[in-house]
């Protein structure tokens, strides 16, 4: 397990299991049986592994992450414009030039050309990045999740 994230198991007594953002915490008096203790136990390890296995996914699932929060206003298909443009291409695309789609000027006239590096600071922080756009999105201040949306937007499967 990677060393940087906190994770611990302590069992009976007290049982408590933090695993990366998602906590579980159990308190077992002295009293309870064996039987009581052991099902908490393996209820709390069964709760958690399924919360260390939603952050991986949360980390690693680009087309995930798309659907659940590019997709609302984005397509990959290409020509397919919604609230924003279509990112079929994405890479390698001068901003501001998708046929069809109502850029600010602030796209328009950027002369970014996105790449990986590019759209890792415009995810992060798109108002912050090209002042006068007409993205309402705050931001993905996970640099993980950045980096597995970024990828599928590179190759989408």
């Amino acid at each position: 397990m990677d060393g940087s994230k906190r994770r611990s198991v302590l069992m009976h007594e007290s049982t408590s299991l933090t695993v990366s953002r998602c906590s579980v915490a159990v308190q077992l008096g002295g009293e309870m049986g064996k039987f009581f203790s052991a099902a908490v136990d393996a209820l709390v390890l069964t709760l958690a592994l399924s919360c260390f296995g939603a952050g991986v996914r949360a980390d690693e699932d680009g087309a995930r992450l798309f659907r659940n929060t590019c997709g609302i206003c984005h397509t990959l298909e290409p020509g397919k414009n919604r609230i924003g443009p279509s990112l079929a291409g994405i890479i390698g695309r001068k901003a501001g030039t998708v046929a069809g789609f109502d850029y600010s000027e602030a796209n328009k006239n950027s002369n970014v050309v996105w790449d990986e590096a590019q759209l890792d600071q415009y995810l992060s922080n798109p108002k912050q990045f090209m002042p006068g756009t007409k993205m309402i999105y705050p931001g993905m201040k996970d640099a993980e999740q950045r980096k597995a949306l970024i990828a599928y937007l590179r190759d989408p499967k």
